[in-house]
């Protein structure tokens, strides 16, 4: 993944743009985030409140 992602309590994990900052996707959830994402090949995988990990393809 090239740009960075950010965890929220909101619901929602967001994937910023690396040179500005700006939000490039926003991926709903339905959970609060509560680790640090990983990225695993092709998957974008972190934990949730609901106590699973959850993965996203992203390539």
């Amino acid at each position: 993944m090239r740009s960075p992602s950010v965890v929220s309590s909101d619901e929602h994990l967001y994937v910023l743009d690396r040179s500005d900052g700006s939000e490039v996707t926003r991926l709903a959830v339905g959970e609060p985030v509560r680790t640090s994402p990983a990225v695993v090949g092709d998957w974008l995988c972190f934990g949730a409140h609901d106590g699973k990990v959850h993965a996203y393809r992203v390539g």
